[in-house]
């Protein structure tokens, strides 16, 4: 019994460090130390009253910071929630909103697009191949030598093959077009070495070429459905239908878009319960990965904001007085790129994360009908409509009938 209350202690001081000490504590000394550098440069009387310098040496001191930085943590744990949304797109002004969704709309066209080029020109490459070997195929006599164009125009395909460069039908059309007449002369009783050379060579451009427009269309269509919710180009209305006014929102649904696309599963419903079955899988560390990638997140939003603090107090302040005009360029450069750097963290960050949530709810969606007792369905049908039976009666107190299973 002792172990098992060492156990519980042992978990609850490592959530307090992974969760308050990392996230919270943590972004605001880096938020003091970098203010304070700053201010010793600015307004050095003031930073002698604060009694920075005395921190290693004076225990009270120590200890009045340690308050202090506690203290703002704490508030900074309270406003998470706040901030978190504020990443995402919500709470700001009305014209902020929209142009931030202009902005994303633009990005899921030129994707879209991109992938549209990729995947027609994979068939268009795919449906020519055979028609393409088949004209360079060399007679029984071998072929002539190529000439010093045909050379040169295959030569420039495999420069772009090995610079993993795009490629598309017209180029390699051409390259077939000065090599083919070779291909059909009458040549020696032996085929030509440097026919041959130059076969392999269009040989292996044609498969780089289908492998380059076929890797580049899955690649954006995975970026398309790891970085915006649903199918925005869907003609049926859907809640999950719709663009957030950031990158760092439109990742963010992505996550009750794969439930309700894949199994119409709501987790706006359902999240809560999702997360206790997994803290209660005792087979399983998937809750503490999701925990910890979640911390992640959590830090580099609370870095990013206390950040854009530190640009809104110190390059007005800065531009203003005109005393420190080295210091204003370091700030009014290196703060602003470092909020980007942040962000761009932030949301690589969370994209791993909702990546890992999608698994789970692949995983962990039967225990969800354990833990109601209720039999899980036999097929893809029939689970898509008891999730939205069940989320029905749970989300919205709709009339539904279930029948449970009794525990043997």
């Amino acid at each position: 019994m002792l172990t098992t209350l060492f156990t519980a202690i042992q978990g609850a001081l490592a959530n307090l460090t992974r969760g308050f000490l990392l996230v919270n504590l943590f972004p605001v000394v880096l938020f003091v130390a970098a203010n304070a550098s700053i201010l010793k440069v600015v307004l050095r009387p003031a930073y002698d009253k604060l009694l920075i310098d005395k921190l290693t040496g004076d225990t009270l001191t120590f200890v009045i910071w340690l308050v202090i930085c506690g203290t703002a943590a704490v508030v900074l744990s309270a406003l998470q929630a706040w901030l978190f949304q504020l990443t995402e797109g919500e709470n700001w002004p009305y014209f902020v909103r929209c142009w931030g969704h202009a902005v994303q709309r633009k990005r899921l066209d030129t994707l879209y697009e991109e992938a549209r080029k990729a995947y027609l020109l994979h068939k268009d490459l795919s449906d020519k191949r055979k028609d393409w070997l088949k004209r360079i195929e060399t007679r029984e006599t071998g072929g002539s030598v190529p000439s010093a164009a045909a050379i040169a125009t295959i030569e420039a395909l495999r420069g772009k093959r090995f610079n993993g460069e795009r490629i598309d039908d017209t180029a390699v059309d051409a390259a077939v077009q000065a090599l083919e007449p070779h291909c059909r002369a009458p040549g020696g009783h032996a085929p030509s070495p440097e026919l041959d050379s130059a076969k392999r060579d269009l040989e292996s451009v044609i498969d780089h070429a289908q492998n380059w427009s076929n890797y580049r269309y899955l690649r954006t269509q995975n970026q398309l459905q790891a970085t915006f919710p649903g199918d925005v180009f869907d003609l049926d209305p859907s809640s999950d239908n719709n663009l957030a006014s950031t990158r760092f929102g439109n990742i963010g649904r992505t996550m009750r878009s794969y439930a309700l696309r894949r199994y119409s599963l709501d987790l706006d419903i359902f999240w809560n319960r999702l997360q206790k079955v997994m803290a209660d899988s005792t087979t399983s560390k998937a809750f503490d990965t999701l925990q910890g990638q979640k911390s992640l997140v959590d830090f580099l939003i609370n870095a990013l904001w206390l950040t854009v603090v530190t640009a809104v107090i110190w390059i007005p302040w800065l531009g203003v007085e005109r005393l420190h005009p080295a210091l204003f360029s370091a700030v009014a450069i290196g703060v602003p790129l470092l909020v980007c750097v942040l962000y761009d963290a932030a949301c690589r960050a969370y994209v791993v994360f909702a990546d890992q949530v999608r698994t789970l709810v692949d995983f962990f969606r039967w225990d969800i009908l354990a833990g109601l007792r209720i039999d899980p369905p036999v097929g893809t049908k029939e689970e898509e409509l008891l999730w939205q039976r069940l989320g029905s009666r749970i989300g919205y107190g709709k009339s539904e009938t279930f029948l449970h299973v009794r525990k043997q």
